[in-house]
């Protein structure tokens, strides 16, 4: 019972991981600098991977750059919640 908690949590942490790596490969493609797309027509790298790469040179670099980013990253995530829940709430209206 207790290796299935630990499982649980560890799905759970790994999940959370990959969402932001993700969104912040989407925030770099949309904001900063488009991905490469190859001649078979798929991208050079995914936003996952584009994601953990910046992460990873963000966590080398200095402190000041990584909280620069980070606020721009969280003013991020803020901004796709206000829209998430803006087009929730005129989706349930345009409904009933």
């Amino acid at each position: 019972m207790q290796a299935l908690l630990k499982l649980k949590k560890l799905v759970g942490l790994v999940s959370i991981a990959f969402a932001i790596c993700n969104s912040l490969g989407i925030y770099h493609h949309q904001k900063v600098q488009k991905i490469e797309v190859k001649n078979h027509g798929y991208k050079a790298k995914s936003f996952c991977r584009t994601g953990i790469d910046l992460l990873r040179d963000m966590l080398k670099g200095s402190v000041k750059e990584f909280e620069e980013v980070t606020q721009k990253f969280l003013r991020y995530l803020t901004i796709l919640k206000v829209n998430y829940h803006k087009n929730k709430l005129s989706t349930s209206l345009s409904v009933t």
